[in-house]
């Protein structure tokens, strides 16, 4: 999503990032209720909740990391997203194991 938003729709770069983040998110919670964790530590709309919050952190993280990796270090953002995708990927794994779902 990031590449068709910075080549494609011509956003910069962390723009782009910011928006397809969100997005990323939104699909996240579908698919970790889903196909990761088991559900049952809180009431639905608690979990939800847990899992927002957690991920505003991940995205902090994310929006942070990149805007370092291509602003500062003036790294490609492809290279740099998936540098801080590998990151945020095991951040959100574990608190959401750890805080939000049941496993």
């Amino acid at each position: 999503m990031l590449v068709v938003a910075v080549e494609w729709l011509k956003l910069e770069v962390n723009l782009a990032n910011i928006l397809t983040s969100i997005i990323t998110i939104f699909i996240c919670y579908l698919l970790n209720a889903k196909y990761v964790f088991t559900g049952g530590r809180y009431s639905r709309r608690k979990e939800i909740l847990a899992f927002y919050i957690f991920s505003s952190f991940g995205f902090l993280i994310n929006v942070g990391l990149m805007f370092i990796l291509t602003k500062f270090l003036l790294i490609w953002y492809v290279l740099a997203k998936t540098t801080v995708v590998l990151a945020v990927a095991i951040f959100n794994y574990f608190t959401r194991k750890k805080f939000v779902f049941l496993n």
